[in-house]
C-alpha cells in the first residue's frame, strides 16, 4: 500500500500541509503518516507524538492518518522516516515569513530534497493568511493605480482590451515617474544615469 509522509507542526503552513496530504491519500487510495518533529527532547512534558495526535485529531480527524513523533533535524528525520516506509511522496507546509523558527527552520524544502530521492510537494499557506507572500495580497485598487485612466477604468467595467492603445507606457513623463513612486515605493532612475549616459550627466 503506498503511503504519503507529511511533516506538521502547529503553523498555518502545516496544517494546510495535512490537509492537502490527507486529500492525496484519499485519491491514491494511500495510507497518511502525519509526523511532528522536535528538534530537541521537550521540557513542557508535551512529547512529540502528542502533538501529532492533537494536530490530527484538529484537522482531518477522519481520514485514518496515523500521528507519529519523533526527535531530532527535522529534514532528516522526516527523510528518514520516509524512506523507512517507502512513501511515495513527503508532504511539507510552505514556511512563513518573518520567523526565524519557521516549519523545517534550519532547512528549507529544498534541503530536504537534497536528503532524499522521494518526492518532496510544498503545499501552499491557507487563503488569507498573514504571513502570505505581500505579492498574493496585492489588491485590485493598488494594481489599478498604477494604470493610466483608460485601463483602469476598462478594468472597472470588466473590459480585457489593454492594447497598446489603451495602456501608457510607464514613467514617460516626470509626473508618471512621480506617481509611480508614490505608489510603488521604486525609484525610477533617469536615462542620463545608465550605462553610456552616465557620463553625460548635467551639472548644475
Amino acid at each position: 500500500m503506498n503511503t504519503i509522509i507529511c511533516g506538521i507542526d502547529r503553523s498555518p503552513g502545516a496544517r494546510s500541509a495535512v490537509r492537502v496530504a490527507a486529500a492525496l491519500a484519499e485519491r491514491l487510495s494511500a495510507r497518511l503518516i502525519a509526523v511532528h518533529v522536535r528538534d530537541q527532547s521537550p521540557r513542557d512534558g508535551d512529547p512529540a507524538l502528542r502533538v501529532a495526535t492533537n494536530i490530527v485529531a484538529e484537522e482531518v480527524p477522519n481520514v485514518g492518518a496515523q500521528p507519529r513523533g519523533a526527535t531530532g533535524d527535522i529534514a532528516e528525520r522526516l527523510g528518514a522516516i520516509a524512506r523507512s516506509e517507502d512513501a511515495l511522496m513527503i508532504v511539507v507546509g510552505a514556511r512563513r515569513r518573518g520567523r526565524s523558527r519557521a516549519f523545517l527552520r534550519a532547512r528549507s524544502a529544498v534541503g530536504l530534497v537534497s536528503l532524499t530521492d522521494i518526492p518532496v510537494l510544498v503545499a501552499p499557506l491557507p487563503t488569507g493568511s498573514t504571513n502570505a507572500s505581500p505579492a498574493t495580497t496585492t489588491s485590485d485598487a493598488t494594481c489599478r493605480s498604477l494604470l493610466s485612466p483608460e485601463a483602469a477604468s476598462n478594468v472597472e467595467r470588466g473590459n480585457d482590451e489593454t492594447s497598446s492603445g489603451h495602456v501608457r507606457p510607464a514613467g514617460t513623463t516626470v509626473a508618471e515617474q512621480r506617481r509611480l513612486r508614490r505608489t510603488s515605493g521604486v525609484r525610477i532612475r533617469p536615462p542620463w544615469s545608465r550605462g553610456p549616459y552616465r557620463s553625460r550627466r548635467p551639472y548644475r
